[in-house]
């Protein structure tokens, strides 16, 4: 049985750029802009949750409540990508989109046998950041933009104040332990880290905090690095 693919967005009717690749995807939308979206996106399935569901984190536990096995994206994925270098010249980026459907697909299957509830991909679109001899990694963080979440497990986004990806690899990692990343390929977004406000995203870590421990919450000392670079970041013992 084939896992749900679901795209959350919001004032964005004519441009989610996720549908370029991923046509399949379920568009959940807030129920006031329904007639919008249908308008500029007349063949993807559009889907609603009530208006008074306005927060990112709210928007996730809608979606987890409404569907029991799902990958979920944002709106606003432009490429993707093998993370390695084809041997035959082979450009990285992937545009047949029944292959990144069959890929989405595959992972959440090789994530079940392998017993894992959580999966996704790299976070890196880089050559230089792909390990070969470690394609497949059973500990680490999903990508908030792009990652799934299979039945059975006790996942959730009750307290999450952001951040989604980090409070759910850390909230699997308490219960179950093991994650499912498949390197070999990454969901890369257009690059909008500042989309939340300085102080959002220092809330949302110290709600990560809160729950799971300073002993897995560890501050970035070399932040001058990048300019996007997070403040903080997750290690699982």
């Amino acid at each position: 049985m084939d896992t749900d693919i679901i795209c959350l967005s919001s004032n964005r009717a004519r441009r989610v750029l996720t549908l370029k690749l991923v046509p399949r995807a379920t568009i959940i939308v807030p129920l006031d802009q329904e007639e919008e979206y249908k308008k500029h996106n007349p063949q993807a399935e559009i889907r609603t949750h009530p208006v008074c569901i306005d927060t990112e984190e709210a928007k996730h536990q809608f979606v987890s409540e409404l569907y029991p096995n799902f990958f979920l994206l944002d709106d606003d994925i432009t490429q993707v990508r093998r993370v390695w270098i084809p041997k035959d010249g082979t450009s990285p980026n992937i545009t047949d989109t029944d292959l990144i459907y069959d890929i989405i697909q595959q992972c959440c299957y090789t994530a079940r046998q392998a017993g894992c509830y959580l999966y996704g991909f790299s976070h890196h679109k880089a050559p230089k950041d792909y390990n070969p001899h470690q394609p497949y990694q059973t500990k680490g963080v999903v990508p908030s933009w792009a990652f799934g979440i299979r039945d059975g497990g006790k996942l959730n986004f009750i307290g999450c104040a952001g951040k989604a990806g980090q409070w759910v690899s850390a909230l699997n990692a308490h219960y179950h332990g093991k994650v499912w990343l498949d390197t070999r390929f990454c969901f890369h977004r257009v690059d909008t880290y500042g989309r939340g406000t300085e102080e959002d995203n220092e809330r949302a870590w110290a709600e990560i905090r809160s729950a799971f421990g300073s002993n897995v919450v560890y501050e970035i000392k070399n932040k001058g690095r990048s300019r996007n670079a997070e403040p903080y970041e997750l290690k699982f013992p």
